[in-house]
């Protein structure tokens, strides 16, 4: 239970406000759209690996993976960045496709699930 409150600390907001936003993957990644806010999103990450680091701590796999949203076409976005650290990711926007490419988390840090929230312009 302290886990999910820790959790909830972080992503609450998505939860709290996120409505479902039709959308489809090649994996588990969802986004929800925001009830109070028309220009804001949050993209649930799956399954996300570690930053690389010094090898002699942790080994690195899956660093970083691309999520594909090939029906996103809520409007033009400002930027993505991660909840938990406030991180800037990088994406590319074409038409309707949103491809956001996802850093991993850095060592001693892992959720089961990390929300990015989406800025519309």
């Amino acid at each position: 239970m302290e886990c999910i409150g820790r959790w909830m600390e972080l992503f609450g907001k998505s939860i709290y406000n996120g409505r479902p936003y039709i959308t489809y993957t090649d994996n588990k990644d969802f986004i929800l759209r925001d009830v109070n806010d028309e220009k804001t999103y949050y993209i649930f990450k799956f399954e996300l690996g570690k930053k690389p680091t010094d090898d002699n701590v942790t080994v690195s796999f899956n660093d970083e993976k691309i999520s594909h949203f090939p029906d996103f076409d809520a409007g033009k976005i400002e930027k993505i960045t991660w909840m938990d650290n406030g991180e800037e990711l990088q994406f590319e926007q074409e038409n309707s496709l949103l491809k956001v490419f996802c850093t991993g988390f850095i060592y001693g840090i892992s959720y089961c699930v990390r929300v990015a929230e989406v800025k519309l312009k």
